[in-house]
């Protein structure tokens, strides 16, 4: 069964010698476990865990069109965070994609060809030199892979995450609401390690999988998410 936001937050009211929600209402710890949970989404993101990998839609660059995000083309997926790779092909067709070249700038080029070949991200657009014919292109991209948690109804969609969210809500609560720093910091402590088994679990998994992940470093862990 999917955990609910209501199940962390019984939980943590409970690590807070509350289990009773008199003083650690739901009302009381929900903007607490958004921290927590933006905070996971950070983690997912830097590590490249599979819930963020993505693949856009095919995306029409016609003739002219230099760009996806910026004045000529169309808009960049509105969950993406880092873009991992492009692919094109020529539009109205089924042939294979092929990936395209990244360049840390375009080149100085004036003789556009049948195929798009460079692309360049600056100022939080992908640009081209443009190509003679029309070309589609699909984008590879670390995605911001969560939802964010509208109620107390939400469903926790993360695979083993709730340990975690429980005890680093808890830790925020008794850090900024009970002011107390030694049962915060086990409290965050705990959070630590629910999440390092929980990411461990994932990489496990993929081992045999190349991708672009970064390697998981277990004091990031700690400082990102409520360790001292």
């Amino acid at each position: 069964m999917v955990p609910l936001v209501s199940d962390v937050l019984l939980t943590s009211a409970t690590l807070l010698n509350d289990s009773a929600q008199a003083s650690f209402t739901n009302a009381v710890l929900f903007p607490y476990l958004k921290i927590a949970w933006d905070e996971l989404r950070e983690i997912l993101e830097e590590h490249n865990i599979e819930i963020t990998n993505a693949v856009s839609d095919a995306l029409s660059i016609v003739v002219g069109v230099v760009d996806i995000g910026g004045n000529t083309g169309p808009p960049l997926p509105q969950n993406l965070v880092e873009i991992q790779a492009l692919h094109e092909r020529t539009s109205g067709t089924s042939e294979d994609y092929i990936l395209m070249v990244k360049r840390t700038t375009l080149p100085k080029v004036v003789t556009l060809t049948n195929q798009l070949v460079w692309w360049a991200y600056e100022g939080q657009k992908i640009k081209f030199v443009g190509a003679n014919v029309d070309r589609q292109v699909k984008i590879d991209y670390i995605s911001n892979g969560l939802p964010d948690l509208e109620a107390v109804s939400s469903p926790i969609t993360l695979i083993n995450a709730k340990t975690a969210l429980e005890f680093r809500t808890a830790g925020l609560a008794a850090e900024f609401i009970g002011e107390n720093p030694t049962r915060a910091d086990s409290l965050n402590n705990n959070a630590s390690g629910a999440l390092e088994r929980a990411l461990n679990i994932n990489i496990k998994s993929e081992q045999s999988i190349i991708t672009r992940r970064r390697p998981f470093r277990a004091n990031y862990i700690r400082r990102g998410f409520g360790g001292r």
